[in-house]
C-alpha cells in the first residue's frame, strides 16, 4: 500500500499548501479584493482613480484594513495600481495589434 500512503501524503500537503497561500483576510473587501484583470479599459480606468484615491487617502493617515501594516498595504495598492497600467497598456496593444491585423486582411486576403 505504498501508493495509497504517497496519495495520502501528497493530499495532505495540497491541503497545507491551499490553506497558506489564502489569500489575506484584510484584502477580501474593498479596493484590492476586485479582480482587474477581465475589466474593459473604461472599468479599469475607474479601477485606477479609486486606487489611487485610497493611496491618497492612506498617506494622508486615513484606516487601513484590520490587520494590515500600513506600508505593506501601502505596497500592496501601489503594486495592483502598477498592473492595472500595465494591464491598460496591453489591452491597447492589442486593439492596435487587433486593427493592423483586420486592415492586412482587407488589402491583402490575409
Amino acid at each position: 500500500m505504498v501508493g495509497r500512503e504517497n496519495l495520502t501524503v501528497l493530499l495532505i500537503t495540497l491541503l497545507v499548501l491551499l490553506w497558506a497561500c489564502e489569500p489575506s483576510r484584510a484584502y477580501r473587501e474593498g479596493v484590492l479584493s476586485e479582480h482587474y484583470r477581465m475589466m474593459s479599459n473604461a472599468e479599469l480606468q475607474r479601477y485606477q482613480a479609486r486606487l489611487g484615491d485610497e493611496i491618497a487617502r492612506v498617506e494622508l493617515g486615513g484606516p487601513v484594513p484590520e490587520g494590515a501594516d500600513r506600508t505593506v498595504y501601502l505596497e500592496v495598492l501601489r503594486d495592483r495600481r502598477k498592473d492595472v497600467e500595465s494591464q491598460i497598456r496591453g489591452n491597447i496593444s492589442r486593439q492596435r495589434y487587433e486593427q493592423y491585423r483586420r486592415k492586412m486582411d482587407l488589402m491583402y486576403g490575409y
